[in-house]
């Protein structure tokens, strides 16, 4: 667990005593003048902030997905910093490992016109078609993973299929 020294704060969110360390460095051109001692800066992993942005662009292109869903009250998010990611839920578990689980909204054609009209592949092994686009978004996700080297607890990634939609740019019928 972190303390507050790692932030580069006290406890009352004071600047601790090494915010006030000079060090002596020589310089070519002015010698034996103090310094302020440079903080390395701190590498931190990946944030889930960050990886939670990437998820949801590779999922919306992902063939039969019509979007992403925030959940039924709103909460299958990732918060942090700059905004919310909703659909998308990125954590890190207490070994450092991700849990990833995406909120997906299903093409209304994959289920009413089958596959090939959604334009997803058809699956070798008769997969129902809900199933087919489930593996699809986990694939995808651990294909992002890997690739980066991003560790999944259990290699695995939750799917929720959370709602049936039309998808972006389908025609829909004229009705008379």
């Amino acid at each position: 667990m972190r303390s507050y020294a790692d932030f580069g704060v006290g406890p009352g969110g004071a600047p601790t005593r090494e915010d006030f360390v000079v060090t002596r460095t020589a310089l070519p051109s002015s010698k034996g003048h103090e310094l302020p001692s440079a903080r390395a800066p701190v590498v931190e992993p990946e944030s889930p902030m960050a990886i939670a942005r990437e998820i949801a662009r590779i999922l919306r292109d992902v063939p039969g997905v019509a979007g992403l869903s925030p959940g039924r009250f709103d909460v299958a998010a990732t918060y942090g910093p700059g905004g919310v990611v909703p659909g998308v839920v990125v954590r890190r578990d207490g070994a450092g490992e991700l849990v990833v689980a995406a909120y997906i909204v299903a093409a209304l054609a994959l289920v009413t016109d089958g596959p090939s009209d959604a334009g997803a592949s058809p699956e070798p092994d008769d997969m129902p078609p809900l199933l087919a686009l489930a593996e699809r978004v986990r694939e995808r996700v651990r294909m992002y993973c890997s690739a980066r080297a991003l560790p999944l607890v259990g290699d695995r990634v939750r799917v929720v299929i959370a709602d049936l939609a039309e998808a972006p740019g389908a025609r829909k019928d004229e009705r008379t």
